[in-house]
């Protein structure tokens, strides 16, 4: 799991619990993330309300694809959204390729003294809901199905 990821899940959770009681009107959205033409795969996806509330979050499958969901469950809150993508891989420090034991140890070693470093696959201002320059309205009954096009060199 991303370290950033995990801080989405933590802040959807509290903004959640501040909004219990309350009635938030939701509704089921998804779509597919691009860069440079081809399918994003896991990537981190955040719809966060303009008008605040609860955030949004979804991965990314191999085809780009992504449904989100809430706390309270699927979908996301009806109106306008910034929305923030981060998608990020681990590396060997060595410039080897990454085999699949490397993969396993390097979700479990320091990173102080790990062969491994984690760098963004995408331009970190995506990363952003206030500077990705990316946004969506998801609506009532509506399609909510949005595809986003990312382009740049990380």
């Amino acid at each position: 799991m991303r370290p950033w990821f995990g801080l989405a899940v933590i802040a959807l959770s509290l903004v959640s619990m501040v909004g219990c009681g309350s009635e938030i009107s939701t509704a089921p959205a998804s779509g597919v993330v691009l860069y440079n033409g081809q399918p994003l795969r896991e990537a981190n996806v955040v719809f966060a309300p303009e008008q605040g509330g609860p955030t949004s979050v979804a991965l990314t499958g191999p085809d780009g694809k992504f449904t989100l969901s809430m706390n309270s469950g699927r979908g996301a809150l009806i109106g306008k959204h910034g929305v923030a993508i981060q998608a990020s891989e681990r590396y060997r420090i060595d410039g080897k390729p990454m085999t699949d034991a490397d993969r396993q140890a390097s979700q479990t070693e320091s990173e102080v003294k790990s062969p491994f470093r984690v760098r963004s696959k995408i331009p970190e201002t995506y990363g952003n809901p206030e500077s990705s320059g990316l946004s969506a309205e998801v609506e009532s009954g509506g399609e909510n199905n949005f595809k986003f096009e990312l382009s740049g060199k990380s």
